[in-house]
């Protein structure tokens, strides 16, 4: 009776979480959509072309795919202007985004420790769970 209520459970909270857009709904089990990541600073030279990007801080924006707001997968990102925390974004001139692309990694995007490891930490919490239960389980 306990599986059947947790299925329940489980299938309702599938049916009632909401896209993470914007802040719009309430997301819980998976999140979809757009997410950006602040990127460090613009090098000097990217300045000098294009003065109003000091208003802005180098981003990717990616979309994205998420469980309990981790991260599952990301793709097609790009090289934005991007205000973080007010969540708008600039489309840089092409010219100017390909010379960037190499001087502003993806790899320099300032992303949450949950963000990034949140679906290892998980599966590792599943399989602890699972050693634990059939350790205590074994042992009655």
């Amino acid at each position: 009776m306990k599986n059947v209520v947790l299925t329940i459970a489980v299938l309702l909270l599938l049916a009632l979480s909401s896209n993470a857009q914007a802040k719009r709904g309430i997301p819980f089990l998976f999140q979809t959509g757009d997410e950006m990541f602040e990127a460090g600073e613009w090098p000097h030279d990217a300045l000098k072309i294009e003065p109003g990007l000091a208003d802005y801080k180098p981003a990717f924006l990616c979309k994205h795919f998420a469980l309990l707001w981790a991260d599952v997968w990301s793709w097609d990102c790009h090289l934005v202007a991007g205000d973080v925390a007010q969540e708008s974004y600039a489309d840089l001139p092409e010219e100017l985004s390909a010379t960037l692309q190499s001087k502003i990694p993806f790899s320099q995007a300032k992303r949450s420790f949950w963000n990034h490891y949140g679906v290892p930490a998980m599966v590792l919490a599943f399989i602890g769970f699972g050693f634990v239960k059939r350790k205590l389980g074994g042992s009655q």
